[in-house]
């Protein structure tokens, strides 16, 4: 469907970025000050984000006190398979931790297929929905397929089956006795 025009709704033909050649570009804070709301009271606005690999750098240079702002944040995170990325990864996905965010919600995108190393299986692109309102689970788990999940490739099968977690029979003898 076209897009609805909304009496308060404002386009802004800017990138989310630090760095976008030849296009107008802005961190977080400044898009964030031009939309007028950074006066608005935290956790009162969502954010969907898709930027291709963008979301890395522009949620790792983003104040935490700025990320309190949202309640809610989708975001369509890229490259997982490039391993020299990991530690970056981690510190944006602890950034976003200690901003009070727990994740709600995965699901895999089947256009760019899945990344695999040992046990573990990931989409090399994963739709997390992140939401600040949630009490903390107990332990991390393997996420769920959901009814309203559907494939992003239409005709193709869907990522199902990510695997996140060691399993505690597939860890090496000395780690069972060590595990708390």
């Amino acid at each position: 469907h076209p897009a609805q025009i909304c009496d308060k709704c404002q386009f802004f033909p800017a990138c989310l970025s630090s760095k976008f050649p030849g296009k107008t570009s802005w961190t977080l804070k400044e898009a964030i000050e031009q939309s007028k709301m950074l006066d608005v009271p935290d956790r009162s606005l969502l954010m969907k984000m898709d930027i291709e690999r963008g979301e890395w750098p522009t949620l790792l240079e983003a104040d935490v006190s700025l990320l309190k702002k949202f309640r809610q944040l989708l975001i369509e995170f890229h490259g997982l398979w490039k391993e020299k990325q990991h530690a970056k990864f981690l510190q944006v996905m602890q950034k976003l931790k200690s901003a009070g965010f727990k994740v709600a919600h995965v699901h895999g995108n089947n256009y760019v297929g899945v990344y695999r190393n040992g046990r573990f299986m990931l989409p090399r692109a994963i739709e997390v929905t992140l939401d600040a309102s949630l009490p903390l689970l107990e332990k991390c788990h393997d996420p769920n397929y959901e009814l309203l999940d559907r494939p992003n490739k239409i005709g193709d099968t869907d990522i199902v089956g990510m695997h996140t977690e060691p399993n505690m029979l597939e860890l090496p003898v000395e780690a069972k006795h060590h595990k708390h």
